[in-house]
């Protein structure tokens, strides 16, 4: 019931501050109405999510939960809940997470490619039979990588720049349903 943006400039850490409005509100914005997600770095906020009822905030190596129905820190009816940082995961950019349809998440970061299934979950790596072709991704262009799911064949399509190309030319398809033991679709 709360609208979220980040990466608002404000000239200090505004890359990786949060901040959401009032309650069933999209026009009313508190100044207590801010998380400073500063998990020791001041790096931008990199993408948003929603998995299993709880806002996922992520940056190049974190991911931080949220949950709640009221954020404003200066108030006795604050209810946030934030689970503790998973540091040394997190996502490269918004257009590389997507969903499918069991409620788990899949995005791409400078590892590889992964799989969360809730909040308190560790992210399982799926792409360690491709490492190779990972180190060939040009990350400094991740904010132009998109994906999506196709249903119809229980697949995730990310697409990606590999080889020192400055803009997306391939793309990376994974089943979900009918991966490997190893985890490569």
């Amino acid at each position: 019931d709360h609208l979220f943006i980040a990466n608002v400039p404000d000239g200090l850490n505004g890359p990786s501050k949060l901040y959401n409005s009032a309650l069933r509100d999209p026009t009313s914005w508190g100044a207590a109405d801010v998380y400073n997600l500063d998990t020791n770095n001041a790096e931008e906020i990199t993408a948003m999510f929603t998995l299993r009822g709880y806002l996922g905030v992520a940056k190049n190596d974190s991911i931080t939960f949220l949950r709640g129905n009221f954020f404003d820190a200066l108030s006795a009816q604050y209810d946030g809940i934030r689970f503790p940082v998973d540091a040394g995961v997190g996502i490269v950019s918004q257009g590389t997470c997507v969903d499918d349809e069991y409620g788990n998440l899949h995005f791409l970061n400078e590892h590889g490619f992964y799989r969360l299934t809730a909040p308190n979950a560790a992210p399982v790596r799926i792409s360690g039979a491709i490492e190779g072709f990972i180190n060939s991704i040009n990350f400094g262009v991740a904010h132009l990588f998109t994906s999506v799911r196709v249903a119809s064949l229980k697949e995730i399509w990310w697409c990606v720049a590999v080889n020192g190309s400055n803009f997306p030319n391939i793309i990376i398809r994974y089943n979900y349903l009918y991966k490997t033991p190893d985890n490569v679709g």
